[in-house]
């Protein structure tokens, strides 16, 4: 993902993390998860456990196509989304 001066992200006990890899394949936590599994799959976990923020992440190879359509999938499922960003080096 591209590099930013924001600050760190505050951490979220209810956080989800979905990463999207240099070949397009996507991870749910730590599991691999096909595309069209994301919208259920999403929407299962909120119903068990409520709407928590999902996290997006990606490398600087990941196509931003891919992460785009993940976003959809997770707006589709109603879930508040955050992107994860490497910060930049200070001098």
């Amino acid at each position: 993902m591209p590099q930013t001066e924001a600050g760190a992200v505050a951490p979220v006990e209810k956080a989800l993390s979905i990463t999207v890899d240099a070949d397009g394949k996507i991870f749910l936590q730590d599991s691999e998860i096909e595309f069209e599994e994301l919208v259920p799959k999403l929407t299962a976990i909120s119903e068990t456990f409520g709407t928590g923020q999902v996290w997006v992440r990606g490398d600087a190879a990941t196509s931003y196509g891919d992460v785009a359509r993940v976003l959809v999938r997770i707006k589709e499922a109603g879930l508040p989304v955050t992107l994860l960003t490497d910060q930049i080096a200070q001098p």
